[in-house]
Parts: structure tokens; sequence; C-alpha cells
């Protein structure tokens, strides 16, 4: 149970770290962290270069994180596991039911 925890705070913090929300694809995941990497590279960073390298490591770190969780975790892939918001014409035919005609 203690690891469980553990575990979820360093997933809560590599989210902070990289601003992303509860939910993100491995794609979203990926560009986020190369937008938020190139601002930090040593190469392009206009701070002081250990902080910006201590900046880049801590992206990274975070990422190498959310990208191991996203890996290893289990989703549904029937029917029933989809998330609901995601088809746009679900979501308007739930409240508008017929209101707008046949979508």
């Amino acid at each position: 149970m203690i690891r469980v925890k553990e575990n979820r705070e360093k997933i809560d913090a590599a989210r902070e770290i990289l601003g992303i929300g509860d939910s993100i694809s491995i794609t979203g995941l990926r560009r986020i962290f190369r937008q938020r990497s190139l601002l930090y590279h040593t190469d392009h960073c206009r701070e002081e270069p250990a902080e910006c390298r201590k900046k880049f490591n801590e992206l990274r770190e975070a990422y190498l994180i959310l990208l191991a969780y996203c890996e290893t975790t289990s989703i549904s892939l029937t029917s029933g596991g989809e998330d609901e918001n995601r088809d746009a014409y679900d979501h308007l035919d739930r409240f508008y039911d017929g209101w707008l005609g046949d979508l």
C-alpha cells in the first residue's frame, strides 16, 4: 500500500512539473516534453547553464516517470472501457437528443 502511495505521489509531482492535467496520451506526453525541454536545453536556455541543466533533468525525470506509468498500465479495449467524452456526436446526442436532427 505504501508503494502505491509513493508511486501516486511521484506521478502527481511529474504531472505538475510538466504542467499536464489528469489525462494525456503518450503522443501528447511526448509533444509536451519536447516543447518544455526546448526551453531548458543548454543550447537554447538563456538562464545560467547549471540552472538550465537542473530544470532540464527535472523535466526528463518527470517525463520518464509518466512514460513508464503509461507503458505499464493496462487499459480496457472493450466497448465499455472507452472514454465517453471522446466522441463529439455522442456528446451532442446525449444533451440535444434529436433537437438538431440526425447527426
